[in-house]
């Protein structure tokens, strides 16, 4: 007698179901559904704060004073140069070592005795070279963040910070200025990357110091309102512009 093998639909996944009758025995034939789709790994969701958390961080900007925007005594000046930051960041806050060099530019004010009284009579340009060693702590508040299928994702960030440091100027002609500082300011950031922070930062900030005296800038090179203590501050407006690193 022959019989017809029984056959398993893993032999012929795409054979149709059917029933065959040799007379004798019926052999029943069924398909098996296989799954041959292909399912992509999906993002895992946004990306994490870049700005936040634990992670070290490094800083290199341009910063300097607009035009009357430093002061020195009787000096009135302005400033440029670069500022580098490297620090780690705790949560919010932002811990960092500073260190800044710039070109710096002012004027004094001349007068002259005439007719019984004292005129303006012109100004004195003076120049030197400025450096600062200082810390700061910086408390970021995220704005938003967004990412995308590739895994690219962007983090906005307003801060704002407090620190101290040391300034030292070195004017052209001989004379030096050694003085701490107190500083605040507050600006805006924006990073992006998963796993490597890279990002933009836009800000300002407040260096307040004790006021310089008449022998620590250049000397007067006529009749001159100079102060003659070393009471008061001086102020700097500091804006900056820098690129942020780390990871």
């Amino acid at each position: 007698m022959y019989e017809t093998p029984v056959t398993s639909s893993d032999d012929d996944p795409c054979a149709p179901p059917f029933d065959v009758d040799d007379g004798t025995s019926t052999t029943s034939y069924e398909t098996s559904t296989t799954d041959y789709g292909y399912s992509p790994g999906l993002p895992s969701g946004p990306s994490p704060h870049l700005l936040d958390g634990d992670h070290w961080e490094g800083e290199v900007a341009v910063e300097g004073a607009p035009e009357h925007g430093m002061s020195a005594s009787d000096l009135a000046g302005s400033s440029v140069g670069l500022a580098v930051a490297l620090g780690h960041q705790f949560g919010p806050v932002r811990l960092a070592g500073e260190y800044s060099f710039a070109k710096v530019s002012g004027q004094r004010d001349l007068y002259t005795d005439d007719l019984g009284g004292t005129w303006w009579d012109g100004w004195q340009d003076v120049s030197g070279e400025s450096s600062r060693l200082g810390a700061s702590a910086r408390v970021r508040g995220i704005l938003g963040m967004g990412g995308d299928a590739s895994g690219f994702g962007g983090n906005l960030a307003v801060y704002g910070e407090v620190g101290a440091g040391r300034e030292t100027i070195h004017w052209d002609g001989g004379a030096e200025l050694h003085r701490d500082d107190v500083a605040v300011g507050a600006g805006f950031e924006m990073a992006f990357g998963n796993h490597h922070l890279g990002g933009l930062d836009l800000g300002a900030r407040l260096l307040i110091a004790p006021a310089a005296t008449p022998a620590t800038v250049p000397a007067c090179s006529g009749i001159c309102m100079q102060t003659t203590d070393d009471q008061g501050h001086d102020v700097a407006v500091l804006m900056h512009a820098g690129i942020l690193f780390g990871g």
